[in-house]
């Protein structure tokens, strides 16, 4: 990726604006050799360009001389496609994957705060799975999770959901955030994986993960929170503090079980690092002592610039209500 974090993907168009000489000759950009688009560049076949156009083939040729040696790569072709021109891009290709996936066309089925939606949308990056996100508003008229539409594909009626096909064409949904990452980690198999081979540090992974998905996630629900107010708790039920109790409880749990420095458990991201971040952005809402965790928070500065992580945060998502 890029020195600013921009998450490049194959078939990218990218442009220097560095000089790459001292002279003309050495100029090694389209944006140096017409200077800005102030000077016009004969092509072999007369035609004149300023700037690429779109169905222009680019050919990048690049070596370094030394004494006595020459080290290069070659020759890299590319067409110049218009913006999100996606069939043309799949037209242009000069041969089909050899390995057609077991399972493809997958969408997500979520919320942009829903820190378990947040962690699919994680896990999906990490692997570049590509995928398309389908919010699902928890609150708007009563919540689109209870539709009939929804409850198809969740009789829990909760997100996320993964929808995707197999090779047969028969649509599949699976719910529950750790099981579709466990998915995930066995369709693909070739992709980054979020568990380490290490037996221990494996076992290590999964406990932090299930800390916060069993520990802490479900204690601050809204929905729990609900339920424990119509059990007729005795007092007025403090939303916030309760939550931040439950919170503040396992958080405190994971910040002894880290062992890395920028990671939860080795120097590697993983599934346990997949929770936590999503959590501390939940804790913040519900006003946890992160000050008593140092190395949760050293893990999610470590984390947040990551582009897996960057693209899947809440507040990048189409559904964000800032």
């Amino acid at each position: 990726h890029s020195v600013t974090g921009c998450n490049m993907q194959p078939g990218d168009l990218l442009g220097s604006g560095t000089i790459s000489g001292q002279d003309e000759t050495s100029y090694g950009s389209m944006l140096e050799l017409c200077w800005k688009g102030t000077k016009e560049i004969p092509l072999s076949d007369g035609s004149i360009r300023k700037f690429l156009k779109d169905g222009d083939k680019v050919t990048m040729r690049g070596y370094c001389q030394g004494d006595g040696f020459r080290v290069g790569f070659g020759e890299c072709d590319g067409v110049v496609l218009s913006a999100c021109a996606h069939d043309a891009i799949k037209n242009a290709l000069p041969y089909e994957p050899a390995v057609v996936p077991a399972y493809h066309s997958f969408k997500l089925h979520g919320y942009w705060r829903s820190t378990c939606s947040w962690r699919v949308r994680i896990a999906l990056n990490h692997k570049k799975i590509p995928f398309t996100y389908h919010p699902v508003h928890l609150v708007k008229d009563g919540g689109e999770q209870h539709k009939p539409e929804f409850v198809q594909k969740n009789a829990l009626e909760q997100v996320p959901v993964l929808e995707f096909q197999d090779t047969t064409g028969a649509t599949h949904f699976l719910s529950q955030s750790l099981a579709i990452i466990d998915f995930l980690e066995e369709a693909f198999p070739a992709a980054p994986s979020l568990l380490p081979s290490d037996p221990l540090q494996r076992a290590r992974v999964r406990q932090i993960a299930e800390i916060i998905n069993s520990g802490v996630q479900p204690l601050q629900n809204l929905g729990n929170i609900q339920m424990v107010k119509s059990a007729g708790a005795e007092g007025e039920l403090d939303n916030q503090a309760y939550a931040k109790h439950w919170v503040d409880r396992g958080l405190n749990a994971v910040e002894q079980l880290v062992t890395g420095d920028s990671c939860c458990v080795g120097n590697t991201i993983s599934l346990a690092d997949v929770c936590l971040i999503p959590q501390l952005y939940g804790a913040r809402r519900f006003k946890a002592d992160l000050a008593a965790c140092p190395k949760l928070v050293k893990v999610e500065n470590a984390c947040k610039g990551l582009p897996a992580f960057a693209v899947a945060h809440a507040d990048c998502q189409v559904d964000a209500q800032l």
